[in-house]
C-alpha cells in the first residue's frame, strides 16, 4: 500500500485532488492530510488537524509516523496523477531512495495544460532548477528534484532521519532530499518519466503564509555546505556535464511552426499554420543548436496561436477549387 501525504493550509483545490488520486490509482492507498487550518476534508482521508501552523516539515514527519504504507508519497494539495501512478511509481522505487514524477501545468479543472517539466539539477547554491532534457529511458537516475510529488519508502525515509525541521517551515524539501539521499545515506533519485503530476501553479495565495516562515536562503546554503562541502563537487561531477555558473552556459531557443491541411476529397478545404510558443533548453554548450532543436521538437506543444491560410467555408462565392494537372503529352 502506498500512504500519500499532503500537508496544507486552506488549499481549495484538496478534495478534488484527492477524489483525482483515488481515481487514478492502480491499487490500495491511504491518504494523510494534515491541515493548518480548519477544513471541511473528504471523508475517505485520515486528518490530523493543528491547533495552530506548523508547516510543512513537521506536518509531514507527523504524518508519516502513522503512515500504514510501505511506500510514502509527497504530494501537494492541488495535483492529479496520471493513470497508475502509484504502481508505477513503486514499481521504480529504489529500496534506498526515492521515485519522482514529471510535472505538468495544469488548470484548476484537471485539465493538462501545455508544457511539462522533467529533468532537474542543483548548482552550486543548492538551488534546484529546470533543466529541459528529454529523458534517455522510462526510469533514469536525475540529480535532484522539486517536492510536489515524489516517493520514498517508509523505512528508508526514517533512516534518513525525515524531514530535518530545523530547516524551517516551508521551502527547499528537494534539495534537502537529493543531498540527504545521494550524499549521507547511500541511496539515489530516479525520475519515473511516464508518470505525470498535473499541477496547478499559484492556485492559493493564503497558503503561501507559510512562505513568511520558509528559512532564508543564506542559512539553508550554510546549512547544506555544513554537510556536503567535502562531497558536492564529487556528486555534481557525476552528472556533469550539467547546466551551471560557468562561463560559456548556453540557452537555444527553439522554435516551431507546423503547417495542417484538411481535404474533402481532391480539393484543399483548409491550411492552417500553427505558431507555437518559443521554447528556451538551457544547456552546457556542448551540443550544437541543431542537436538541441532535434531533442527538444517534440517537447513544443503549447500553441501560441493558429492562423487560417485558406477556408473554403469563408468563401461566398462557393468551394475553393484546384487547378487540375496537365494532361501527359
Amino acid at each position: 500500500m502506498v500512504t500519500v501525504i499532503i500537508a496544507t493550509r486552506n488549499e481549495p483545490l484538496l478534495n478534488k485532488t484527492i477524489e483525482w488520486l483515488y481515481e487514478s490509482a492502480g491499487g490500495e492507498i491511504e491518504v494523510i492530510v494534515t491541515l493548518d487550518e480548519p477544513q471541511e476534508v473528504d471523508d475517505r482521508a485520515v486528518v490530523i488537524k493543528n491547533d495552530k501552523p506548523l508547516g510543512r516539515r513537521v506536518n509531514i514527519n507527523n504524518a508519516a509516523k502513522i503512515a500504514k504504507g510501505e511506500h510514502l508519497f509527497i504530494l501537494d494539495a492541488h495535483c492529479k496523477m496520471s493513470k497508475d501512478w502509484d504502481i508505477k511509481m513503486a514499481e521504480s522505487c529504489p529500496e534506498k531512495g526515492i521515485a519522482v514524477s514529471c510535472i505538468q501545468d495544469m488548470y484548476d479543472d484537471g485539465e493538462l495544460r501545455p508544457g511539462i517539466y522533467q529533468q532537474v539539477y542543483m548548482n552550486k547554491g543548492y538551488e534546484e532548477k529546470w533543466w529541459a532534457r528529454k529523458p534517455a529511458e522510462v526510469t533514469e537516475e536525475m540529480m535532484c528534484f522539486t517536492g510536489c510529488s515524489w516517493m520514498i519508502p517508509k523505512d528508508y525515509f526514517w533512516e534518513c532521519g525525515g524531514y530535518d525541521e530545523s530547516l524551517g517551515m516551508y521551502g527547499w524539501d528537494g534539495p534537502e532530499w537529493a543531498c540527504k539521499v545521494w550524499m549521507g545515506f547511500g541511496g539515489k533519485v530516479v525520475l519515473r518519466s511516464d508518470v505525470i503530476c498535473g499541477h496547478v501553479f499559484g492556485t492559493n495565495d493564503h497558503n503561501k503564509s507559510y512562505i513568511s516562515s520558509k528559512v532564508k536562503f543564506s542559512e539553508y546554503k550554510k546549512y547544506m555546505t555544513n554537510l556536503y562541502s567535502d562531497k558536492i563537487e564529487a556528486f555534481r561531477e557525476k552528472f556533469a556535464p550539467i547546466p551551471n555558473e560557468k562561463e560559456g552556459n548556453k540557452v537555444t531557443v527553439v522554435e516551431k511552426v507546423d503547417t495542417i491541411e484538411t481535404k474533402q476529397g481532391d480539393l484543399v478545404v483548409k491550411i492552417v499554420r500553427k505558431h507555437y510558443k518559443p521554447y528556451k533548453v538551457q544547456h552546457d554548450g556542448t551540443k550544437s543548436d541543431a542537436e538541441i532543436e532535434e531533442a527538444v521538437l517534440d517537447l513544443i506543444t503549447e500553441v501560441d496561436y493558429e492562423e487560417t491560410v485558406l477556408d473554403a467555408e469563408d468563401f461566398e462565392l462557393g468551394p475553393t477549387v484546384t487547378t487540375p494537372a496537365p494532361e501527359d503529352g
